[in-house]
């Protein structure tokens, strides 16, 4: 890995994880003032649990890292829901059988509100990195010649 992947990983990393905490700690503001019991021990000895969705690892690492490193410090636990296309978690998310999801991006996501006629909104924007570049010639982006020809899928979500 060069010096400069390393780089792109860790500001990915960084920002991704920064925003994710801050979506998390203003949702966790608002709903644990609506918990607020006559018997604040109890109240404050349970941990809100969130349950978030993602299709990939590098979403499912910031989340446990999350979980491990700072939900518990606002008393929540993340519980990451893995899935496995790209449809299911905002179907879940629908169907409530998840709190959040961590895996699209805007054009993305409106294309999955058009299209299945789900009610999402952005809670906060993230960097993903879901990028992949494949060659049966090539060995790394480094070896792609200026002006070469490359070719993506023919839809909404990749050609906004």
């Amino acid at each position: 890995m060069n010096i400069q992947h390393r780089k792109i990983n860790r500001r990915f990393f960084l920002t991704a994880l920064g925003s994710f905490t801050t979506s998390i700690f203003f949702a966790s503001c608002s709903q644990k003032q609506a918990q607020v019991t006559s018997n604040t021990a109890q109240a404050t000895a349970q941990k809100e649990v969130i349950q978030v969705g993602v299709t990939g690892i590098i979403s499912e690492d910031i989340l446990k890292f999350v979980n491990t490193k700072l939900a518990t410090q606002e008393g929540l636990e993340v519980k990451v829901v893995t899935f496995n296309d790209w449809i299911q978690p905002n179907t879940a998310l629908k169907d409530k059988l998840i709190d959040a999801n961590f895996f699209q991006h805007r054009p993305f996501m409106n294309n999955a509100v058009k299209e299945h006629k789900i009610n999402l909104v952005p809670l906060n924007l993230v960097s993903l990195s879901t990028l992949g570049l494949f060659s049966k010639n090539l060995k790394s982006v480094n070896e792609v010649p200026q002006n070469a020809t490359v070719t993506i899928a023919n839809d909404v979500i990749n050609n906004d």
